[in-house]
Order: C-alpha cells, then sequence, then structure tokens
C-alpha cells in the first residue's frame, strides 16, 4: 500500500517534553496530520547535549518508524503506548493503551515507576504500579477511592512505562482538572 493523499500533508518533528505540552493534551492527536514525539526517556535526556549522537539517532528511528507506519501504512509498531481508558476497580484503577504493540514493558527492566493517582479531592500521590497482562494496574493505601491517574507528570519526569519494542509512553493524564498552564490571564 502506497502512501497517503498528497493531499494530506504530514509533518513529524521531536521536542523536549514541557509542562504546557502536557496540560494541553495529548500532543500526538493536536492534529490529525502530525507525529510528534516528545523527548522524555527518563533523566538522562535532561543531562544531554541537542547533537549527542545516540539520542539524536533514537528520536530519527522513533520518526521514521511513525512515517513509515502512519504515512505509509508499513505493518509493525510505530508508537510508545497511548492510554486508551482507564477504569475504576475498587481501590485501584486499571489503563488499557493504543499503540501498545506486543504489551506494555518497562523500558529499563526494573519495576514500573512515574505514576501518580488521586481522588476527587484532587491530591496526588506517587502509586504503586504493575503490569498486568495487557494493561497497568496503579494503586496507593493513601488513596482509597481514586479517580485519575497521571503518569510522567513533573518538570523533569522519571517513568519508565513503554512497550516490549522499546518505544516509550507518552506522559498522560486521565483528568481533566485545571493545571499549572490553565491561567486565563
Amino acid at each position: 500500500m502506497g502512501p497517503r493523499s498528497a493531499g494530506q500533508l504530514r509533518f513529524s518533528d521531536t521536542a523536549l517534553l514541557q509542562l504546557r505540552f502536557r496540560e494541553n493534551g495529548d500532543p500526538l492527536d493536536l492534529t490529525r496530520y502530525s507525529g510528534i514525539r516528545l523527548r522524555h526517556r527518563g533523566r538522562e535526556l535532561f543531562k544531554i547535549h541537542l547533537l549527542q549522537p545516540t539520542i539524536v539517532d533514537w528520536d530519527g528511528q522513533r520518526l521514521a518508524r511513525w512515517a513509515l507506519g502512519d504515512v505509509y501504512r508499513v505493518e509493525g509498531v510505530y508508537s510508545g503506548p497511548l492510554v486508551e481508558s482507564a477504569t475504576v476497580e475498587g481501590p485501584r484503577m486499571r489503563l488499557r493503551f493504543r499503540h501498545g504493540g506486543s504489551g506494555p514493558a518497562t523500558l529499563d527492566g526494573k519495576p514500573l515507576r512515574g505514576f501518580a493517582i488521586a481522588g476527587l479531592e484532587g491530591k496526588f500521590v506517587w502509586a504503586d504500579s504493575r503490569i498486568d497482562g495487557d494493561s497497568v494496574v496503579v494503586e496507593s493505601r493513601e488513596v482509597p477511592a481514586p479517580v485519575a491517574v497521571r503518569y510522567a507528570w513533573a518538570g523533569n519526569p522519571d517513568g519508565n512505562l513503554g512497550n516490549r519494542e522499546g518505544l516509550p509512553a507518552s506522559p498522560f493524564r486521565t483528568d481533566e482538572w485545571p493545571g499549572l498552564t490553565n491561567d486565563p490571564r
């Protein structure tokens, strides 16, 4: 199958993760014909120089995967997990993903990290999380009735969720509560 119609101009970009990007929604859904890859592979990205070859190569590979999968419709996994749904199961929340590839995984082989959970009062606390089949379960003793989860939601995020193909999950939140950048001024 060939590329999409020439009338559908597509573009891709890579950007350092910023608070405003996160709070204004999923950057992959900003426009129908774009592919934005956020650089947030843990804290090491904030310690590198822009032209470090291994990181530039990684960004290039991710953008190339997006173009092959989305524009040229080549079979294969071209994105890290993007949260699709969140359901409350008693004292925990279960997250399901699109673009999960062959399943969620940690990018460094260590336990999941980078998740926070909140109840109706909107106070987020760090949470325990684990991979359960094709989903992630998040919970905390401090939040007996959860309503929202956030992942890698910090100025310098330290999350390690990805898929088995090695592509990282983008930061996300399941709530729509006003954030720091929603000031109308």
